[in-house]
Parts: structure tokens; C-alpha cells; sequence
């Protein structure tokens, strides 16, 4: 048991120190950058600390790495929000997310150091439940914007990634009670165990990406021209979006789009991102909305008609996505760019 522990654990801590040495040497330009690197960072601690005392480290550098691996479910969910979610800025709302599962967790940690510090019986339940929700909230934020993600990798990707989150995380809270009643495995073994598959998986996407184009959020590998294969295509797209404009339809998706010019999801997602260059569907159909939105806040004979009214009758279905895209877009409120145009 000993030797595929050792194998399981160093191999692991291997593939997260190439991911590592990868995402800095390579990505440069990404936002997600820094939480994968802190992701393994926090999950290679454990990998170290959490181990069998054949291979517990120093003293000194125990105590370290026990501290380093306490954030690991956080910075493995904001790595997931950078990814996956098109708006994502850190804020201190995910600080205090942060801290809030943390500061308990660092609290036990501190009493299994041997502290004089007193221990709640509420405390392990509550990191529990902390635990499910932030696993919660990293599976619906991966898979929220899928449909709206017209990078066909890092949709893919959503799934797969919000499976073997779950899977680790399911495996974990099964296995506990059973672990801690029998001694044919120690919970250090078997947490390496649970988490090695994701760090395989991860070591192998990263890998893949690498070829082609692992800044999947910065960059959209825009064409110099449109294809001759795909200007029939775009052609059909401008008249549908500026001619019979299907923008002001709130309901618009991709898949009503494709149906009515005839093609298929996969072929209008990568037009619209090779060779127009863009990343999500909504910011291609957000930038006709605010453009006709821009239209009329500058009409001195519309300065009557509510904000509201506008956006909704070019196509947002509420304030807040239009709001949103609308200071995104011009880095001013609505309010602020009618009163300066007017003005």
C-alpha cells in the first residue's frame, strides 16, 4: 500500500508542478493564469502535508504546506470562474467567499498543530457545507454560459470539468465514513487517490490546449479576411442581424439563429468566432443591441423615452445584463452617455 502511495502521491505532485511550469511559461496572457497556478500551489500542499509519516516532511515545512493546501477548493473555483465565465472580475464578494470558507478550516488546522485554541463542535459541519455549496456554485457558473461559448474546446471542456470536480468531491464524502471505521487504506492515501485523476485529466487538457490555443480567453484567432468558403455565410448573418435585425429578439440564441440561415450550430459558432472574432454569442449580439441602443440615446427627439424602454426594445431582457454589457462596452452608465451626448 505503501508503494502506490508513493506513486500515486509523487506522480501527482509531478503533473502539477508541469501544469504549473506550463501555464507560467506559456500563458502569459491569461486571465485564468494566476488561479491555476495558485490551484496547484494549494492542491500540490496537500499532496505533501497530507501524507503517510514515512513521507511527512520537516517540521518546519509542514506546517507550511498544511497552510498553503487550506484555500485549495477556493482558488480551484475562482480558476473555474476566470475560465468559464465571460464577465468574471475578482471582486470582494469572491474575497469574502474566500475567507469565509478558509478562516475555518485554518482554524482547525491550527488546533491540530497543538494550539491552545478551543474547538466548536459546529465548526466540521460547517466547513462541510461550505464545501457542497462552493462546489455547487463552480458546476453552475461552468455550465451556465456553455450554450453561449462558441470556443467548441473550452465548451467542451465545461462538462468534463464540472464531472471530475463532482466526482472528486463525491468520492471524498462517500469514502469518509468508511475510511474512518476500517484500516485497509489511510484517508491520506486515498485523498491522493480521489484527486490524481484530476490532475491527469488537467495535465492532459492543458497539453492539448497548448497546441492550439490555450489563451482561451484573451484570444479568438481572428482571420485577416473572411474565407471565401464562409462569406456566403456572413453575408446571410449581416443581413439577418442588420437588415431583419433578430437582435431585438430577447429570446435569440444560437440555435434559432443557425435554423434560420440554414447551417449548423458548429458551423455558425465558428464563423462567428474565426472569422468574425468573437467569443460568446451574446457579446456578437450585444454589440448590435448596444450599437442601436447608442442610436437612440443620441437622438435629441427621443430624450423622453425611458432607458429601460430602450434596452428592452432592442433585444436585453432585463437591466442588469444591459447595464452590464452597456459600461462593458463604453466604460460610462446609459444615463451618463445620453446626458454627454446631449449635452
Amino acid at each position: 500500500m505503501l508503494l502506490l502511495d508513493a506513486l500515486f502521491r509523487f506522480s501527482g505532485l509531478g503533473l502539477l508542478i508541469l501544469i504549473a511550469a506550463i501555464n507560467i511559461r506559456d500563458n502569459r496572457r491569461w486571465r485564468s493564469r494566476p488561479y491555476l497556478t495558485l490551484s496547484c500551489i494549494s492542491v500540490g500542499a496537500i499532496f505533501v502535508g497530507y501524507t503517510v509519516e514515512p513521507f511527512r516532511p520537516p517540521e518546519a515545512l509542514y506546517y507550511l504546506v498544511r497552510i498553503l493546501d487550506v484555500p485549495h477548493l477556493v482558488m480551484v473555483w475562482l480558476f473555474a470562474l476566470s475560465l468559464y465565465r465571460k464577465e468574471f472580475r475578482l471582486t470582494f464578494f469572491h474575497w469574502g467567499v474566500g475567507i469565509i470558507y478558509s478562516a475555518p478550516i485554518l482554524y482547525v488546522r491550527l488546533h491540530g498543530f497543538g494550539l491552545d485554541v478551543p474547538m466548536s463542535h459546529w465548526l466540521i459541519p460547517f466547513i462541510s457545507v461550505t464545501s457542497v455549496i462552493l462546489v455547487g456554485h463552480l458546476a453552475y457558473a461552468t455550465l451556465k454560459e456553455r450554450q453561449d461559448d462558441l470556443l467548441y474546446g473550452r465548451r467542451k471542456s465545461r462538462l468534463y470539468f464540472v464531472l471530475v470536480i463532482v466526482f472528486v468531491s463525491v468520492i471524498a464524502a462517500v469514502s469518509d465514513p468508511f475510511l474512518s471505521t476500517g484500516n485497509w487504506v489511510k484517508n491520506q492515501t486515498f485523498m491522493v487517490w480521489s484527486i490524481w485523476p484530476a490532475i491527469a485529466v488537467g495535465a492532459l487538457w492543458l497539453l492539448k490546449a497548448s497546441d492550439n490555443a490555450t489563451n482561451l480567453i484573451e484570444r479568438a484567432d481572428v482571420t485577416d479576411r473572411v474565407s471565401g468558403r464562409d462569406e456566403d455565410l456572413v453575408r446571410k448573418l449581416v443581413k439577418a442581424m442588420v437588415d431583419e435585425e433578430k437582435y431585438r429578439s430577447f429570446d435569440l440564441s444560437i440555435q434559432n439563429l443557425a435554423a434560420d440561415l440554414g447551417v449548423t450550430q458548429h458551423r455558425l459558432r465558428s464563423v462567428i468566432n474565426q472569422s468574425l472574432g468573437h467569443q460568446n454569442f451574446s457579446s456578437y449580439v450585444n454589440e448590435y443591441r448596444i450599437a442601436a441602443v447608442k442610436d437612440v440615446l443620441s437622438d435629441p427627439q427621443q430624450r423622453h423615452v425611458p432607458i429601460q424602454t430602450i434596452a428592452m426594445d432592442c433585444g436585453f431582457k432585463s437591466m442588469s445584463p444591459f447595464n452590464r454589457a452597456f459600461r462593458i462596452s463604453e466604460g460610462v452608465t446609459p444615463s451618463a452617455y445620453r446626458d454627454a451626448q446631449l449635452n
